[in-house]
């Protein structure tokens, strides 16, 4: 069993969903056998598939090669369904106390399919709670949050009609659609994608991070292009990068120190492809670097390293010398998700260990480092500027870098700094969590909102600096 697999009471937390394709080898475990046609290559998701309440939502894209798509089907057996395969990476009003299964094949070849998750996803509901949340992100200067029912929420910068106003420190709701699948707030910047699979974006747009063609700010969500197979978005300082679900690389945006990597210097005002494999899993856009996992496992790094965020210094590259095309961090094919962080890189491993390189908690470490060597209980992890947060499988949360504005949540009134990880509270039910500049969100596995740190972009009404997690709650 993939140890990524870890239930708090009867819902799953932030589960790696990583099952075996052909060609490559099994970055996730016993999943049993599987049947293959010929041409067929095929995985199922391998990014975090979150299970909240009455909806499963994957993260992660396959690479089906041969320029072949996947379609995707959840059963409440463990056996493929014969009905019911959509390429929709959202499957809602799902029934409670029910466990279910989640397969993926390629369209092309439907008799080929990688099997089961190694366990049921046990659903547990209460959608008469109109405060269930089922995704957060928080950003440099505001915060993005999916209700239950695909509604979209934000607040702080950046968050109001006009581009000539203070901060909104409560939530407000973004139009009316009830069809928002993911989010990712940058600074000052939004991403977004609806469940059909269509790429949103607004907020400051100076250097071309919406992708509109444009720098235009835009203070409501604009659609990017015509396509609707977008499956993975992550929003940086000032470039975006983004999966499509055929496993394509594409960025946009700002490009000064080689952070697209696309060979360039060059900004890029909508988005473009990076090569031509079809092989990655999932991406990072940091300050000015970038971070992706290929479908193998392997980490791949680029853009800015002047405080070795590349994470290249132990394969020789002992100068800060930027890269302005993806290349592979070591030969280690045992990666499972990665977070760009300001100057600095957070990654986890399939055996449950988190590292870091880069500019982290007041000094720079250019050795990828084991961040608490013999632990292998890491299951989830998130980058802000200048500190990052951590769950465990017990669903403890923890802390480590610096308290700018308490944003370490610990109840001291005062800025420090730690390399050391230490856990916020006493709390084992947390699920899902976003550590954006100076300020945190997260949800707990009864889908309820808390945050900290910075006043105005914690969204409890006040400018209040929080330095516990405080409940917040959705009109």
């Amino acid at each position: 069993m993939n140890k990524k697999f870890v239930f708090l009471g009867k819902v799953i937390l932030a589960v790696m969903l990583v099952l075996a394709f052909v060609g490559c080898p099994d970055p996730g475990g016993n999943i049993g056998n599987v049947n293959k046609e010929a041409g067929a290559t095929v995985a199922a998701p391998s990014g975090t598939t979150y299970i909240i309440h009455n909806r499963i939502v994957i993260i992660g894209v396959p690479a089906p090669g041969n320029g072949q798509t996947i379609e995707y089907a959840i059963n409440t057996e463990n056996s493929a369904p014969s009905t019911g395969w959509q390429d929709i990476t959202v499957f809602s009003e799902l029934t409670p106390e029910t466990t279910y299964f989640i397969f993926a094949r390629t369209k092309e070849n439907s008799t080929y399919y990688a099997g089961d998750a190694s366990a049921g996803f046990i659903v547990n509901t209460n959608i008469e709670n109109p405060f269930i949340v089922s995704a957060v992100s928080a950003g440099q200067t505001n915060s993005l949050v999916i209700k239950e029912d695909g509604s979209l929420w934000q607040w702080g910068s950046y968050a109001s009609s006009t581009f000539a106003w203070g901060e909104i420190n409560f939530p407000t709701r973004i139009g009316l659609d009830n069809d928002w699948a993911y989010i990712s707030a940058g600074a000052g910047f939004n991403l977004a994608i609806k469940i059909n699979g269509s790429l949103w974006a607004w907020g400051r747009n100076s250097n071309g991070q919406l992708g509109d063609e444009t720098t235009t700010n835009r203070s409501t969500p604009t659609r990017i292009g015509l396509d609707n197979d977008w499956a993975y978005i992550s929003a940086g300082r000032n470039h975006s990068i983004a999966i499509k679900k055929d496993g394509s690389l594409w960025v946009w945006g700002n490009n000064e120190y080689g952070q697209l990597g696309d060979g360039t210097l060059d900004p890029r005002y909508s988005p473009v492809r990076i090569g031509i494999e079809n092989n990655w899993s999932v991406a990072s856009a940091g300050s000015d670097h970038s971070l992706a996992i290929k479908t193998d496992g392997s980490l791949w790094a680029w853009g800015r390293n002047n405080t070795y965020q590349l994470g290249l210094y132990d394969q020789g590259y002992t100068t800060n010398t930027n890269r302005n095309t993806p290349i592979q961090i070591g030969t280690d094919i045992s990666w499972s998700f990665v977070y760009a962080g300001d100057q600095y890189s957070h990654a986890l491993k399939q055996d449950g260990s988190r590292w870091f390189w880069g500019s982290h908690g007041g000094a720079i470490f250019p050795n990828i480092l084991n961040h608490t060597p013999g632990d292998t209980s890491w299951v989830s992890i998130s980058a802000g500027d200048v500190h990052s947060l951590a769950i465990k499988e017990d669903g403890g949360i923890w802390a480590s870098g610096n308290n700018y504005y308490y944003a370490l949540g610990d109840d001291i009134l005062s800025s420090y700094t730690t390399r050391t990880p230490f856990r916020i509270g006493i709390d084992s039910d947390w699920l899902n969590i976003s550590a954006g500049r100076s300020h945190n969100l997260a949800i707990k596995t009864d889908g309820s909102l808390w945050a900290w740190g910075s006043g105005g972009l914690v969204g409890d009404g006040t400018n209040t600096r929080r330095n516990t997690p405080v409940q917040i709650f959705l009109p």
